[in-house]
C-alpha cells in the first residue's frame, strides 16, 4: 500500500486532488469539496484513507442527516448524497486505475463505496403570476446592495432570471462585456456555465431596459458584496415584504421552474429544454408544475352522467 493512503482525507485531498484533478475548476467547486470535508472531520474520527471502510461512511452519513439546519429542518437525502459523491470522488482517485477511472492514483487496493440515500422528488413549484407581481413591486424596499440601487438590481435580477431561466451562479458571473443591449443578447461563457457550456440568451425588451437601469462601463452586471446568505435572506424578506406567507416562501431556483412551466404551455418541450440549458428533456421534465391546460384538459375528460350529476 502506498505510504500516502497514511494521509487523511483532507491531508490527501490538499496534497494530491484538490492541485491534480481539480485544475481550472472554479472556487465554487472547490469550496463545496471544502464543506464536504469539514463535515467528515467533524462527524467522524477522520482516519487515514487506508483505514476507511463502508460502514464508516454509514455511520457518518447517519450522523449527517442527524444534523439540524438553519431553520431547523433535518439535512435533505439530496444533500446527504451530495457529500457522499464528494467523498467517494476523492477515494476514489486514491484507488486502483480501471476502465472508467484510468488516473487514478493507487494509493488504495480498493475502494469503499455505500448506495447514495433514496431521494423523494418534491413537485416543482411555480409562482403565479399574481404573486411574482407582488414581489416585484416588493423590490422596491430592497436594502442591498448599495450601488446600483437595490430597488433597481433587484427588477432586474428578477426579470432576467425569470426570461432567461438562468441560475444564481450564472447571474451573478455575467459581466457587462457578455451583454449585447443592441442586439438584445445575453451570452454565458463557458467558465460560469453549470455544464461548461457556452449560452446564448435572447433579452426581451423588458429585459433590455432593466439593464440600461443598472447599466456600468465594466465589471459584474450583478455585483453583490455580500455572504450568498445575505442574497437569500433579501429573497424572503422581499417576498414577507409582498406579503407572501414564511412558509410559502419561493427560492430563487423557483424562477427557473416559473419559466419552465409557462414556458410549457407555449412551447415544444425541445424549446423548453433549449431555454433551461438542459441536456436531457427529462430533467427539464421535472421542472415544469401543473400548468392551467392540464385542469383545463381533465374537466373535458367524458364522464359518465350518473357521474355529474
Amino acid at each position: 500500500m502506498h505510504s500516502a493512503a497514511k494521509l487523511t482525507m483532507r491531508e490527501w485531498f490538499s496534497t494530491y486532488f484538490k492541485p491534480w484533478f481539480l485544475v481550472r475548476r472554479s472556487p465554487r467547486t472547490i469550496a463545496e469539496y471544502t464543506c464536504t470535508l469539514d463535515r467528515w472531520e467533524a462527524l467522524s474520527s477522520n482516519r487515514p484513507i487506508k483505514d476507511v471502510h463502508a460502514e464508516h461512511l454509514m455511520a457518518w452519513r447517519a450522523r449527517l442527516v442527524e444534523l439540524r439546519g438553519r431553520r431547523s429542518e433535518q439535512i435533505s437525502n439530496a444533500t446527504a448524497n451530495k457529500h457522499l459523491a464528494a467523498l467517494l470522488a476523492i477515494l476514489s482517485k486514491a484507488g486502483p486505475p480501471g476502465p472508467h477511472n484510468r488516473d487514478a492514483l493507487g494509493h488504495l487496493p480498493r475502494v469503499p463505496w455505500i448506495a447514495p440515500l433514496r431521494e423523494l422528488e418534491p413537485s416543482p413549484r411555480a409562482i403565479p403570476p399574481a404573486e411574482l407581481a407582488a414581489i416585484y413591486a416588493a423590490c422596491h424596499l430592497a436594502l442591498h446592495p448599495a450601488e446600483p440601487p437595490a430597488s433597481a438590481w433587484w427588477q432586474a435580477f428578477l426579470v432576467i432570471a425569470y426570461t432567461c431561466a438562468l441560475r444564481r451562479g450564472a447571474m451573478l458571473g455575467i459581466t457587462w462585456p457578455n451583454v449585447d443591449l443592441a442586439g438584445a443578447t445575453l451570452r454565458i461563457p463557458a467558465s460560469i456555465d453549470k455544464a461548461g457550456h457556452e449560452r446564448r440568451k435572447p433579452l426581451v425588451p423588458a429585459a433590455v431596459k432593466h439593464l440600461f437601469r443598472i447599466r456600468a462601463e465594466a465589471g459584474p452586471v450583478f455585483p453583490w458584496p455580500h455572504a450568498l446568505v445575505t442574497l437569500n435572506r433579501d429573497w424572503l424578506w422581499i417576498q414577507s415584504r409582498a406579503g407572501i406567507a414564511p412558509q410559502a416562501h419561493y427560492t430563487l431556483h423557483d424562477l427557473k421552474r416559473t419559466a419552465a412551466t409557462e414556458a410549457s404551455a407555449l412551447a415544444s418541450p425541445w424549446v423548453v429544454q433549449r431555454l433551461l440549458d438542459h441536456s436531457q428533456l427529462s430533467t427539464s421534465l421535472r421542472y415544469v408544475a401543473v400548468p392551467p391546460e392540464l385542469r383545463d384538459l381533465a374537466e373535458r375528460l367524458p364522464l359518465p352522467a350518473e357521474a355529474i350529476a
